[in-house]
Protein backbone atom coordinates (compact mmCIF):
# COMPACT_ATOMS: atom_id res chain seq x y z
CA UNK A 1 0.00 0.00 0.00
CA UNK A 2 1.03 3.24 -1.16
CA UNK A 3 -1.47 5.92 0.65
CA UNK A 4 -0.47 9.40 0.47
CA UNK A 5 -2.09 12.58 2.30
CA UNK A 6 -2.16 15.84 0.23
CA UNK A 7 -3.00 19.14 2.06
CA UNK A 8 -3.17 22.54 1.29
CA UNK A 9 -6.01 25.15 1.61
CA UNK A 10 -6.67 28.65 3.28
CA UNK A 11 -6.88 30.83 6.05
CA UNK A 12 -10.09 29.71 7.05
CA UNK A 13 -9.87 25.83 6.22
CA UNK A 14 -7.37 22.90 4.86
CA UNK A 15 -8.09 20.85 2.04
CA UNK A 16 -6.91 16.95 2.74
CA UNK A 17 -7.02 14.88 -0.27
CA UNK A 18 -6.14 10.60 0.44
CA UNK A 19 -5.38 9.12 -2.38
CA UNK A 20 -4.04 5.26 -2.57
CA UNK A 21 -1.95 3.57 -5.50
CA UNK A 22 -2.74 6.70 -7.35
CA UNK A 23 -6.68 6.28 -6.89
CA UNK A 24 -8.30 9.19 -5.18
CA UNK A 25 -9.42 7.76 -1.73
CA UNK A 26 -11.22 10.63 0.24
CA UNK A 27 -11.92 14.16 0.39
CA UNK A 28 -12.09 16.03 3.54
CA UNK A 29 -12.49 19.85 4.64
CA UNK A 30 -10.89 20.94 8.31
CA UNK A 31 -11.99 23.63 9.80
CA UNK A 32 -9.14 25.87 10.68
CA UNK A 33 -10.90 27.54 14.05
CA UNK A 34 -12.74 24.37 15.08
CA UNK A 35 -15.94 24.71 17.33
CA UNK A 36 -17.50 21.76 18.65
CA UNK A 37 -15.36 19.18 16.64
CA UNK A 38 -16.51 15.85 16.53
CA UNK A 39 -15.69 13.50 19.32
CA UNK A 40 -15.20 16.69 21.57
CA UNK A 41 -15.81 16.18 25.32
CA UNK A 42 -17.46 19.23 27.35
CA UNK A 43 -18.65 19.54 30.94
CA UNK A 44 -22.29 21.56 29.97
CA UNK A 45 -25.02 22.53 32.07
CA UNK A 46 -28.73 21.49 31.29
CA UNK A 47 -30.50 24.69 30.48
CA UNK A 48 -33.53 22.81 29.66
CA UNK A 49 -35.92 19.69 28.97
CA UNK A 50 -38.33 18.63 26.23
CA UNK A 51 -39.64 14.62 27.13
CA UNK A 52 -36.41 13.23 27.08
CA UNK A 53 -34.36 15.32 25.41
CA UNK A 54 -32.34 17.64 27.07
CA UNK A 55 -30.62 21.16 25.87
CA UNK A 56 -27.09 21.69 27.38
CA UNK A 57 -25.12 24.80 27.30
CA UNK A 58 -21.38 23.83 26.54
CA UNK A 59 -20.50 27.19 25.69
CA UNK A 60 -21.05 27.34 22.21
CA UNK A 61 -23.35 29.72 19.42
CA UNK A 62 -26.09 27.57 20.97
CA UNK A 63 -27.28 24.93 23.23
CA UNK A 64 -26.23 20.99 22.33
CA UNK A 65 -29.01 19.01 21.92
CA UNK A 66 -29.28 15.46 24.21
CA UNK A 67 -31.39 12.80 23.73
CA UNK A 68 -31.15 10.99 27.29
CA UNK A 69 -30.34 7.29 27.40
CA UNK A 70 -32.94 4.92 29.13
CA UNK A 71 -30.22 3.60 30.86
CA UNK A 72 -29.06 6.66 32.69
CA UNK A 73 -31.39 9.08 34.88
CA UNK A 74 -33.20 11.62 33.51
CA UNK A 75 -31.21 15.00 33.99
CA UNK A 76 -32.70 17.98 35.86
CA UNK A 77 -32.44 21.88 34.86
CA UNK A 78 -29.09 23.44 36.09
CA UNK A 79 -27.25 19.68 36.36
CA UNK A 80 -23.61 19.54 35.65
CA UNK A 81 -22.61 16.57 33.21
CA UNK A 82 -19.83 15.27 30.80
CA UNK A 83 -20.95 15.22 27.62
CA UNK A 84 -19.20 14.54 23.98
CA UNK A 85 -20.42 15.79 20.30
CA UNK A 86 -21.59 12.95 18.27
CA UNK A 87 -22.63 15.48 15.41
CA UNK A 88 -21.12 18.45 14.28
CA UNK A 89 -23.00 21.67 14.13
CA UNK A 90 -24.07 22.84 10.64
CA UNK A 91 -26.04 25.12 8.60
CA UNK A 92 -27.90 24.32 5.23
CA UNK A 93 -26.39 26.46 2.70
CA UNK A 94 -27.68 25.55 -0.71
CA UNK A 95 -26.05 26.60 -4.03
CA UNK A 96 -26.51 30.47 -4.93
CA UNK A 97 -28.38 31.28 -1.69
CA UNK A 98 -26.20 33.72 0.43
CA UNK A 99 -28.02 32.99 4.12
CA UNK A 100 -28.53 29.16 5.79
CA UNK A 101 -32.29 28.17 5.58
CA UNK A 102 -31.35 25.57 8.75
CA UNK A 103 -29.58 25.44 11.18
CA UNK A 104 -28.72 22.66 13.78
CA UNK A 105 -26.64 22.64 16.63
CA UNK A 106 -24.38 20.19 18.02
CA UNK A 107 -25.68 16.33 19.26
CA UNK A 108 -24.51 15.35 22.21
CA UNK A 109 -24.53 12.12 24.26
CA UNK A 110 -23.41 10.93 27.37
CA UNK A 111 -22.10 7.66 26.19
CA UNK A 112 -18.47 9.12 26.89
CA UNK A 113 -15.81 7.25 24.11
CA UNK A 114 -12.00 7.40 24.50
CA UNK A 115 -9.77 6.44 21.64
CA UNK A 116 -6.32 5.53 20.86
CA UNK A 117 -4.38 3.38 18.29
CA UNK A 118 -5.56 0.12 19.86
CA UNK A 119 -8.22 0.36 22.00
CA UNK A 120 -11.91 2.11 22.31
CA UNK A 121 -12.95 2.64 25.99
CA UNK A 122 -16.37 3.06 26.49
CA UNK A 123 -17.10 3.76 30.17
CA UNK A 124 -20.51 3.67 30.36
CA UNK A 125 -20.94 0.27 28.28
CA UNK A 126 -21.14 -3.05 29.92
CA UNK A 127 -18.39 -4.16 27.70
CA UNK A 128 -16.64 -0.92 28.41
CA UNK A 129 -13.40 -1.99 26.25
CA UNK A 130 -13.50 -3.14 22.33
CA UNK A 131 -10.08 -3.80 20.96
CA UNK A 132 -9.62 -1.97 16.93
CA UNK A 133 -8.04 -3.27 13.99
CA UNK A 134 -4.72 -2.16 14.78
CA UNK A 135 -4.57 -4.51 18.06
CA UNK A 136 -4.27 -7.85 16.36
CA UNK A 137 -0.63 -7.21 15.63
CA UNK A 138 0.45 -5.31 18.98
CA UNK A 139 2.54 -6.43 21.36
CA UNK A 140 1.22 -7.05 24.92
CA UNK A 141 3.05 -4.73 26.12
CA UNK A 142 1.75 -2.26 23.84
CA UNK A 143 -1.66 -3.03 24.61
CA UNK A 144 -1.33 -2.54 28.13
CA UNK A 145 0.11 0.42 27.71
CA UNK A 146 -2.84 1.76 25.50
CA UNK A 147 -5.25 0.64 28.29
CA UNK A 148 -3.33 2.19 31.03
CA UNK A 149 -2.82 5.89 28.70
CA UNK A 150 -6.55 5.56 27.83
CA UNK A 151 -7.71 5.01 31.83
CA UNK A 152 -5.21 7.58 32.95
CA UNK A 153 -6.89 9.95 30.42
CA UNK A 154 -10.52 9.38 31.63
CA UNK A 155 -9.70 9.86 35.04
CA UNK A 156 -7.61 13.17 34.58
CA UNK A 157 -10.65 14.25 32.05
CA UNK A 158 -13.88 13.36 33.89
CA UNK A 159 -12.37 14.36 37.82
CA UNK A 160 -14.78 15.76 40.06
CA UNK A 161 -12.83 19.41 40.14
CA UNK A 162 -13.75 19.45 36.04
CA UNK A 163 -17.05 18.84 36.83
CA UNK A 164 -17.30 22.34 39.44
CA UNK A 165 -16.34 24.80 36.07
CA UNK A 166 -19.54 24.33 33.41
CA UNK A 167 -19.67 24.93 30.69
CA UNK A 168 -16.29 24.63 29.35
CA UNK A 169 -14.53 22.02 26.76
CA UNK A 170 -12.40 19.49 28.79
CA UNK A 171 -11.15 17.17 25.87
CA UNK A 172 -10.45 18.32 21.89
CA UNK A 173 -11.80 15.70 19.88
CA UNK A 174 -9.27 14.77 17.36
CA UNK A 175 -8.38 16.67 14.22
CA UNK A 176 -9.23 15.30 10.33
CA UNK A 177 -5.26 14.98 10.04
CA UNK A 178 -4.94 13.39 13.35
CA UNK A 179 -7.70 10.70 12.76
CA UNK A 180 -6.03 9.80 9.31
CA UNK A 181 -2.32 9.62 10.40
CA UNK A 182 -3.62 7.27 13.41
CA UNK A 183 -6.37 5.13 11.56
CA UNK A 184 -5.45 6.02 7.85
CA UNK A 185 -2.59 3.84 6.71
CA UNK A 186 -0.58 7.06 5.64
CA UNK A 187 3.08 6.95 4.50
CA UNK A 188 3.65 10.15 2.95
CA UNK A 189 2.15 13.92 3.63
CA UNK A 190 2.49 16.57 0.96
CA UNK A 191 1.92 19.99 2.26
CA UNK A 192 1.62 23.32 0.55
CA UNK A 193 2.06 26.00 2.91
CA UNK A 194 5.05 26.54 5.69
CA UNK A 195 3.00 27.24 8.90
CA UNK A 196 0.90 24.24 7.91
CA UNK A 197 3.81 21.90 7.29
CA UNK A 198 4.90 22.86 10.69
CA UNK A 199 1.55 22.04 12.61
CA UNK A 200 1.61 18.19 10.75
CA UNK A 201 5.24 17.72 11.82
CA UNK A 202 3.88 18.95 15.60
CA UNK A 203 1.14 16.31 15.58
CA UNK A 204 3.39 14.13 14.18
CA UNK A 205 5.74 14.44 16.73
CA UNK A 206 2.99 14.04 19.53
CA UNK A 207 1.35 11.03 18.23
CA UNK A 208 5.13 8.99 18.27
CA UNK A 209 4.03 8.46 14.52
CA UNK A 210 7.36 11.04 13.26
CA UNK A 211 9.12 7.84 12.48
CA UNK A 212 6.57 6.17 9.70
CA UNK A 213 5.24 9.01 7.69
CA UNK A 214 7.33 11.04 5.25
CA UNK A 215 6.41 14.68 5.45
CA UNK A 216 7.21 16.86 2.65
CA UNK A 217 6.41 20.48 1.92
CA UNK A 218 5.83 21.19 -1.52
CA UNK A 219 6.64 24.77 -3.09
CA UNK A 220 4.45 26.59 -5.22
CA UNK A 221 5.92 27.30 -8.97
CA UNK A 222 4.43 30.51 -11.13
CA UNK A 223 3.93 27.67 -13.38
CA UNK A 224 1.72 25.58 -10.97
CA UNK A 225 0.91 27.38 -7.57
CA UNK A 226 -1.31 24.81 -6.59
CA UNK A 227 -0.71 21.35 -5.13
CA UNK A 228 -3.65 20.19 -6.63
CA UNK A 229 -2.92 21.32 -9.87
CA UNK A 230 0.42 19.25 -9.77
CA UNK A 231 -0.89 16.29 -8.91
CA UNK A 232 -3.77 16.15 -11.05
CA UNK A 233 -5.72 16.15 -8.26
CA UNK A 234 -7.70 20.04 -9.01
CA UNK A 235 -10.28 18.58 -11.75
CA UNK A 236 -11.52 15.89 -9.67
CA UNK A 237 -11.78 18.21 -6.40
CA UNK A 238 -13.54 21.40 -8.60
CA UNK A 239 -16.20 17.89 -10.05
CA UNK A 240 -17.38 17.29 -6.15
CA UNK A 241 -19.23 20.78 -6.68
CA UNK A 242 -20.87 19.80 -9.89
CA UNK A 243 -24.84 18.29 -9.46
CA UNK A 244 -24.35 16.37 -12.96
CA UNK A 245 -21.35 14.12 -13.53
CA UNK A 246 -20.85 11.56 -16.26
CA UNK A 247 -20.86 7.50 -15.48
CA UNK A 248 -17.80 5.97 -16.17
CA UNK A 249 -19.54 3.74 -19.21
CA UNK A 250 -22.03 5.73 -20.25
CA UNK A 251 -24.89 7.51 -18.69
CA UNK A 252 -24.91 10.02 -16.37
CA UNK A 253 -25.81 10.75 -12.42
CA UNK A 254 -27.08 13.91 -10.80
CA UNK A 255 -27.16 14.49 -7.34
CA UNK A 256 -28.91 17.51 -5.38
CA UNK A 257 -28.53 17.90 -1.52
CA UNK A 258 -31.71 19.73 0.01
CA UNK A 259 -32.69 20.69 3.20
CA UNK A 260 -34.49 17.27 3.89
CA UNK A 261 -33.03 14.67 1.52
CA UNK A 262 -30.20 13.96 -1.54
CA UNK A 263 -31.75 12.86 -4.31
CA UNK A 264 -29.47 11.16 -7.18
CA UNK A 265 -30.86 10.77 -10.39
CA UNK A 266 -29.47 8.65 -13.21
CA UNK A 267 -29.97 9.36 -16.77
CA UNK A 268 -28.94 7.54 -20.18
CA UNK A 269 -28.09 10.25 -21.68
CA UNK A 270 -27.40 8.59 -25.27
CA UNK A 271 -25.30 5.67 -23.45
CA UNK A 272 -25.36 1.91 -23.48
CA UNK A 273 -28.90 0.53 -22.33
CA UNK A 274 -30.66 0.96 -18.85
CA UNK A 275 -29.55 -2.11 -17.21
CA UNK A 276 -25.97 -1.86 -17.94
CA UNK A 277 -25.87 1.90 -17.16
CA UNK A 278 -28.03 1.31 -13.97
CA UNK A 279 -25.11 -1.30 -12.66
CA UNK A 280 -21.72 0.71 -13.62
CA UNK A 281 -23.55 3.04 -11.57
CA UNK A 282 -23.40 1.73 -8.10
CA UNK A 283 -19.95 1.20 -7.28
CA UNK A 284 -19.68 5.26 -8.41
CA UNK A 285 -22.62 6.34 -6.79
CA UNK A 286 -21.56 5.17 -3.54
CA UNK A 287 -17.50 6.27 -3.89
CA UNK A 288 -19.35 10.02 -4.70
CA UNK A 289 -21.40 9.80 -1.37
CA UNK A 290 -18.06 8.59 0.54
CA UNK A 291 -16.33 11.85 -1.73
CA UNK A 292 -19.18 14.14 -1.52
CA UNK A 293 -19.92 13.24 3.03
CA UNK A 294 -23.91 12.64 1.69
CA UNK A 295 -25.86 11.29 4.65
CA UNK A 296 -29.37 11.77 5.98
CA UNK A 297 -32.08 10.19 3.45
CA UNK A 298 -31.33 10.14 0.37
CA UNK A 299 -33.83 8.79 -3.00
CA UNK A 300 -32.00 6.99 -5.37
CA UNK A 301 -33.78 7.20 -8.88
CA UNK A 302 -32.94 4.32 -11.36
CA UNK A 303 -33.67 3.87 -15.23
CA UNK A 304 -36.20 2.30 -16.72
CA UNK A 305 -37.28 -0.10 -13.98
CA UNK A 306 -41.25 0.75 -14.81
CA UNK A 307 -41.11 -0.68 -17.93
CA UNK A 308 -39.81 -4.46 -17.13
CA UNK A 309 -42.33 -5.91 -16.06
CA UNK A 310 -42.71 -8.75 -14.57
CA UNK A 311 -39.11 -8.45 -14.37
CA UNK A 312 -39.01 -5.21 -12.04
CA UNK A 313 -38.94 -7.34 -9.14
CA UNK A 314 -35.98 -9.59 -9.64
CA UNK A 315 -33.80 -6.56 -11.26
CA UNK A 316 -34.82 -4.54 -8.01
CA UNK A 317 -33.49 -7.15 -5.87
CA UNK A 318 -29.91 -7.42 -7.84
CA UNK A 319 -29.38 -3.46 -7.65
CA UNK A 320 -30.54 -3.76 -3.38
CA UNK A 321 -27.77 -7.04 -3.36
CA UNK A 322 -25.51 -4.56 -5.82
CA UNK A 323 -25.42 -1.32 -3.31
CA UNK A 324 -25.23 -3.23 -0.87
CA UNK A 325 -22.03 -5.28 -1.65
CA UNK A 326 -20.59 -1.59 -3.29
CA UNK A 327 -21.45 0.16 0.65
CA UNK A 328 -19.62 -2.38 2.56
CA UNK A 329 -16.41 -2.18 0.01
CA UNK A 330 -16.64 1.75 -0.18
CA UNK A 331 -16.75 1.26 3.73
CA UNK A 332 -20.28 3.36 3.71
CA UNK A 333 -22.27 2.33 6.65
CA UNK A 334 -25.75 2.70 4.36
CA UNK A 335 -29.55 1.60 5.70
CA UNK A 336 -31.52 0.43 3.23
CA UNK A 337 -34.73 1.29 3.66
CA UNK A 338 -37.08 -0.14 0.21
CA UNK A 339 -38.45 0.76 -2.74
CA UNK A 340 -40.88 3.88 -2.31
CA UNK A 341 -45.08 3.84 -4.46
CA UNK A 342 -42.68 5.80 -7.06
CA UNK A 343 -40.43 3.13 -7.84
CA UNK A 344 -37.62 5.56 -6.00
CA UNK A 345 -35.01 3.20 -3.74
CA UNK A 346 -34.98 5.28 -0.47
CA UNK A 347 -31.63 4.75 1.85
CA UNK A 348 -30.07 6.49 4.86
CA UNK A 349 -26.50 7.08 6.08
CA UNK A 350 -26.25 8.38 9.89
CA UNK A 351 -25.43 12.08 9.76
CA UNK A 352 -22.34 13.05 11.95
CA UNK A 353 -21.41 16.13 9.69
CA UNK A 354 -22.40 18.36 6.91
CA UNK A 355 -21.87 16.93 3.50
CA UNK A 356 -18.32 18.47 1.88
CA UNK A 357 -20.22 21.21 -0.07
CA UNK A 358 -22.21 22.75 2.51
CA UNK A 359 -19.29 23.12 4.68
CA UNK A 360 -16.94 24.37 2.13
CA UNK A 361 -19.86 26.59 1.48
CA UNK A 362 -20.50 27.33 5.57
CA UNK A 363 -16.51 28.23 5.86
CA UNK A 364 -16.22 30.19 2.53
CA UNK A 365 -19.57 32.93 3.86
CA UNK A 366 -17.65 33.13 7.14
Amino acid sequence: MNRKLYITGQTSYLLLAVVDAGEIRDWFIEDALPKGRLDTIYVGRVVDLKGRTAFVDVGLDRPGLLTCSSRLRRPTVGQKLFVQVNREAFSFVPAGIRFPIESKGVRLTQNLTFASDYHLFQPLMSKAWTSRTAASSASPEALKQSKDWLQALYDRVCSDEALKRPPHEVLSGLSQIQRLIRDGGIQTIIVQGRSTYEQVLNLLKKSNHESCVDVQLYIATTDQPSLLQHYGLQEAWEDLFQPAVAIPGGGQMVIEETSCAVTIDLNQGGGRDALHINKAAIPFLCRQIRWRHLSGAMIIDFIGLDVLGRHQRAAKTALVAQLQKAAQEEGLNLDILGWSPCGWLQVRRPRRTASLAVKYRMLMER
